[in-house]
């Protein structure tokens, strides 16, 4: 379905003296030299064979082999070139293959031998293994309706994944974990649910290894925001849940940096009124150390948080209380204790909301919604940036003329945008994937469409180490039935 793209291999020409004494001399006559080596400065890491070339003065004319020794790598062996072809030969070159299937740094140690024992001066060359981008996607889910939220990159290049399960579990709907490697193949899953529903939105690998899950359940009532630390294979370690005799909903969890965590979503139990934003902090065993409701006399939903580098917080959602029509994109800066720092709304006459923010490069803030007030249809992709305090910069619209709704943003390496989240404007039809790509200033660079004939729909995004990028989301196009879990790798093209 998706088309790879590989990486390039630059050349690096090395003119080499002779350096360190190797294997001392042993023969009579003076030894070989290593007069060049041209080598790749990088390989892609899944075994394909690359050729370098080393250049040799001999003037005894009686080569034996190259010793090309490891002098620092794992999982790379050691290995040898026969040179016997070149013997009666003075000067020359030869060719070499270097491949590995492990990402690293790789230095290795190269010394010429000849018969009588005579070994050139070593000489050390170094290239990066990279694993090459590869685009591929993967459908988990069963019979029953299988819906995904959030998805993050791991530490060993695989990927966790966290949604909402009708087909396994012990109730209607149960958080259903799952971690797979990094070509996105199964590895374990778990879930976590009572006989009623549990929904997981948000899901974060934490600094010992392990995974942070933040959703809602039933369990107790109308609602509650629920809490779940599993250790690296997904076991659950402690769970807490925060709400009252109403409707309380976790949305967004992140680590913090004193090794606690902040909570977003929304609150009925607590507050002035309708629905509130519920920001709560916990300590590294999830118990809370404080909390702040902010909203008015209507419902105010906190969808997403991050900590900032000032150490506070950073909060977006939608207003029904605030600001210029029937809904209006909020977004709130509080200090490192949850206290208001500022607040500012942003959107026209009709409903707009705000689903995901990124603090950015330069310390202001990246803000991706929808909305029906501006654009070129019946909703539209809505990404805003804002400086240190708020203040907009700038704004872009991206949609057709039916239903476009953005998920999810993050800043890219390139000092851009990528966006995800569902189109019924473009793609296959019913519905589709929609990533787009801008650069720094939110012009699009590009935009892709994936799905079939029936519901696709995005959720999250994150850009790959390797350039490429990680979209989750849900598929009625494909899979085992009803609506699946669908993770797609995409590499976008040169």
């Amino acid at each position: 379905m998706f088309k790879a793209k590989w990486l390039l291999t630059g050349f690096l020409m090395v003119l080499v003296l002779a350096l360190t004494p190797g294997i001392s001399s042993r023969g009579a006559g003076s030894p070989p030299e290593i007069t060049y080596v041209d080598f790749p400065k990088e390989i892609d890491a899944d075994g394909t064979p690359v050729r370098g070339t080393v250049g040799f003065r001999d003037s005894n004319g009686d080569l034996l082999k190259a010793i090309f020794a490891v002098a620092a790598a794992d999982d790379f062996q050691s290995f040898e070139v026969d040179l016997s072809e070149f013997r009666d030969q003075i000067e020359g070159e030869f060719p070499f293959e270097i491949s590995t299937m492990t990402p690293q740094k790789v230095t290795l140690n190269l010394t010429l031998l000849d018969k009588e024992g005579n070994a050139s001066p070593s000489v050390f060359f170094t290239f990066a293994a990279v694993q090459a981008c590869q685009s591929w996607s993967r459908t988990f889910g069963g019979s029953e309706n299988d819906l995904a939220y959030s998805v993050q990159q791991t530490s060993d290049g695989g990927y966790i994944l966290l949604g909402t399960t009708e087909s396994h579990g012990a109730g209607d709907y149960d958080f259903w974990l799952i971690k797979t490697d990094a070509q996105g193949n199964w590895q374990w899953a778990k879930t976590f649910g009572g006989s009623e529903d549990d929904w997981g939105y948000s899901v974060q690998q934490t600094s010992d290894g392990g995974y942070i899950l933040l959703g809602g359940s039933y369990g107790a009532g109308d609602g509650d925001f629920w809490l779940i630390k599993t250790d690296a294979q997904g076991n659950k370690q402690w769970e807490r849940t925060f709400g009252g005799s109403d409707i309380d909903w976790g949305w967004s969890v992140q680590q913090t940096s004193d090794g606690g965590y902040i909570l977003l979503g929304y609150t009925e139990s607590y507050g002035t009124g309708g629905l509130d934003f519920w920001l709560i902090k916990t300590d590294a065993q999830g118990n809370k150390q404080w909390d702040r409701a902010f909203g008015g006399s209507d419902d105010d939903e906190g969808l997403s948080v991050r900590q900032t580098t000032d150490g506070g917080y950073i909060l977006l959602g939608h207003t029904y209380s605030y600001g210029a029509g029937k809904a209006d994109v909020w977004l709130i800066k509080t200090d490192a204790y949850g206290d208001k720092e500022w607040a500012k709304t942003f959107g026209g006459s009709e409903a707009d909301w705000g689903t995901s923010v990124q603090q950015t490069a330069d310390g202001g803030y990246i803000l991706l919604g929808d909305t029906y007030s501006y654009g070129a249809g019946d909703g539209d992709f809505w990404l805003i940036k804002t400086d240190s305090q708020g203040n907009e910069q700038w704004d872009r619209t991206f949609g057709g003329s039916s239903r476009d709704k953005g998920w999810s943003v993050k800043q890219t390496e390139d000092g851009g945008y990528i966006l995800l989240g569902y189109t019924y404007s473009y793609g296959a039809g019913g519905g589709d994937v929609w990533l787009v790509k801008t650069d720094a200033q939110g012009n699009k660079e590009w935009d892709r469409a994936f799905g079939g004939s029936g519901w696709d729909f995005g959720l999250s995004v994150q850009q790959t180490e390797d350039g490429g990028y990680i979209l989750l989301g849900g598929t009625a196009s494909y899979g085992a039935g009803g609506l699946d879990f669908w993770l797609i790798k995409y590499c976008p093209e040169e």
